[in-house]
């Protein structure tokens, strides 16, 4: 996320990052909009995955846990979410693999 360095912004927090590491599911974000395992592979961090120089599986990203991710907002002052805003994920609409029905709606 941009601006995590701004204090006035929930992520500037690190357990608000790690919850939201931890809330997203990128597994099913492949699968279901790029394409599946043949595509890529949801590992490493970024732009640095197990094909770049310096990959290390210490750099993979947090499993989907979403039950550590309310918990670990909760810590950061956000329980239950209270008070956080909404997060927005965009995608290409020309997507074919994204259904007319998930093209816009809250996650």
């Amino acid at each position: 996320m941009y601006g995590c360095f701004r204090s006035e912004f929930p992520c500037s927090k690190k357990e608000v990052r790690q919850a939201l590491d931890y809330a997203i599911d990128k597994t099913v974000i492949r699968d279901q909009l790029y394409g599946g395992p043949e595509v890529f592979q949801t590992k490493g961090w970024a732009h640095t995955t197990p094909s770049s120089i310096g990959y290390s599986p210490d750099l993979d990203p947090f499993p989907y846990d979403p039950d550590k991710a309310r918990q670990l907002l909760a810590q950061a002052g956000y329980p239950g979410g209270q008070g956080f805003g909404k997060v927005i994920l965009n995608t290409w609409v020309s997507n074919p693999r994204l259904p007319a029905s998930r093209k816009s709606r809250d996650i």
